[in-house]
Formats: C-alpha cells, structure tokens, sequence
C-alpha cells in the first residue's frame, strides 16, 4: 500500500497551521500519510480541484467552498471545506463547519438551544455551513 496524500486547498495558503497539526496527527497515529498546504491558484477552480486526483481527500478553504461543492460528483451541501476520493475514483463533499460550530456552542453555551433568534455576522462558507447548522434549530 502507498502513502495516501492529502491537503488543505486555498487561496492564500502559506499561512496554514493544517499541515502542522495533521502531520503530528499523522504520525502519533502511525498513519503512512502525508498532509500537505497545496496553493490552488485557477480561472476554472471545479476543474482545478476534479484534477487534483493525487489527494485522497483534502480540506478546503477562501475562496473555494463552493467551487468544491460544485466539484464533486456527490454533494451534501452548496458549500464544502472537506473533500474525500472514494474508492471508485469520485469525489465527495462535506460540510464540517456547522457541526464543529454546534459543538462548541454546546460545550461553552449548553443552553443556546433555548434561543429563538440567532445573529450570525459573517457571508463566506463557514457561514453558509454554520446557518444550515443552525436553521434546524431556530423557531
């Protein structure tokens, strides 16, 4: 079996902390993995990222959330931060922020719940992401 690669895909780039952090993952895991900062840099993102077939998955951010989500050949959501190559060579895309934000809002308010209204500052994709969170919740 060979070393499966994975990335964090952006726009800037450089000053990503994700390769750092993963790496170390990685490695306390014994996982034959690499996880690398990939600059994507393209006219055409969608046919950028379905070319990147190098990547078993990749974590995706400014600007091209939606371009991932557009990308894959399955889509949970119109706005993807984490990308995965199935076993068939297609590519899937996900959503995290929401459910990462719903979990520190449970851990540092537990009682937000009990909201009816929510103001959320903020128009780029983790914001998309954490509204489709939210909206289930709101009244």
């Amino acid at each position: 079996m060979s070393t499966r690669r994975y990335a964090v895909i952006g726009d800037p780039i450089a000053h990503s902390l994700s390769p750092v952090m993963h790496t170390g993952w990685l490695a306390d895991h014994g996982i034959d993995a690499t996880y690398e900062a990939y600059l994507l840099r393209s006219d055409d993102p969608v046919a950028a990222i379905r070319n990147l077939t190098h990547f078993a998955g990749m974590n995706v951010t400014v600007p091209h959330k939606e371009s991932a989500a557009r990308a894959a050949d399955y889509s949970q959501t119109a706005v993807a931060n984490t990308l995965r190559r199935e076993e068939d060579g297609s590519l899937s895309a996900f959503n995290t922020d929401g459910d990462g934000f719903l979990g520190a809002l449970d851990e540092a308010a537990p009682r937000w719940r009990k909201a009816q209204k929510v103001l959320l500052l903020g128009a780029g994709g983790a914001a998309a992401g954490i509204a489709t969170a939210l909206s289930p919740h709101m009244r």
